[in-house]
């Protein structure tokens, strides 16, 4: 197979897994002399552009991604050229990605004028054993990580955030005005509460990568790692070399390994590598009996 015309190279699959750790405020984008505002307002933040979000993928129902349905007429919202969701984007180039197949708890109604793109890709987990008992076999997001970067990225502006009962204000997603494309390569183990039995396995990480890229998304958001990056050179960096040849931005996670030297889960100079900030810890006081 190495030996075959248009095969790079062969090499064991490798296991990565997903990366989590506010705001729009700390970003600088709201107020008066705020990102926003400087490029017309959150109705402008981003349009034009397909922010394609490599991950567990996405919650369709999620008001943060809320789009009209879509039409089977060219203009300039995104539309169906027969099975394919197609969108004229601000650089005057298409966007033209295949829907999946109804099931396993995907709808075809799933796409629409917000989330232009829905594909997965398990072949590669599927040959470690996963057996997906804990997840969708299709682009519906098990596990909520993938909704939460893409939100995150591209979510609608001013979508009331209620969790438990508890009313966290408007929220926002950075570029509101762009559209979203959900890639999954991803898949959540049994247990919610750690992501050591997620499984993102390298070869569905590079075709999700690579169908991206062909799909003609402007952005590349990766929130995925495997530990401090021991090479600038890792078979998903020379993806994404391409990826950015091709004209497309690319923002990864640094991981949760810092704050010591060389920790960066990621460390090419062709992508943007982002850590989290420190932010203030919510503290109570609380006045005992006795003062």
């Amino acid at each position: 197979l190495a030996a075959t015309k248009g095969v790079q190279k062969v090499v064991p699959d490798e296991i990565r897994h997903p990366d989590a750790v506010p705001s729009t405020e700390f970003l600088g984008l709201e107020g008066d002399d705020g990102v926003w505002q400087r490029v017309g307002g959150t109705d402008a933040a981003g349009a034009g552009v397909v922010v394609g979000v490599i991950d567990t993928s996405i919650a369709p129902e999620n008001p943060s991604f809320a789009g009209e349905p879509l039409g089977t007429t060219a203009g300039d919202e995104p539309y169906l050229d027969g099975n394919d969701v197609v969108f004229r984007k601000a650089d005057g180039s298409d966007f033209r990605s295949p829907r999946v197949a109804e099931g396993n708890g995907w709808s075809l109604s799933d796409y629409s004028t917000k989330l232009v793109g829905a594909r997965y890709f398990d072949q590669g987990a599927a040959a470690t054993g996963f057996t997906f008992e804990a997840d969708y076999v299709s682009p519906r997001d098990g596990d909520t990580h993938g909704s939460h970067t893409a939100s995150t990225a591209a979510g609608n502006t001013g979508v009331d955030a209620n969790v438990e009962g508890v009313d966290f204000g408007a929220i926002s997603g950075v570029a509101p005005a762009a559209k979203v494309a959900a890639y999954k390569a991803c898949w959540a183990g049994p247990d919610p509460l750690v992501t050591t039995d997620d499984v993102c396995a390298l070869s569905d990480l590079l075709g999700a990568i690579n169908a991206a890229v062909e799909d003609n998304v402007d952005v590349i958001n990766y929130s995925i790692g495997g530990g401090a990056a021991t090479s600038t050179f890792a078979l998903e960096d020379q993806a994404f070399f391409n990826a950015a040849a091709a004209g497309v931005f690319v923002a990864v996670s640094a991981g949760n390994s810092g704050p010591d030297a060389s920790t960066a889960d990621h460390a090419s100079p062709w992508y943007t590598t982002v850590a989290a900030s420190t932010i203030p810890t919510y503290e109570g006081t609380v006045t005992l009996g006795n003062g």
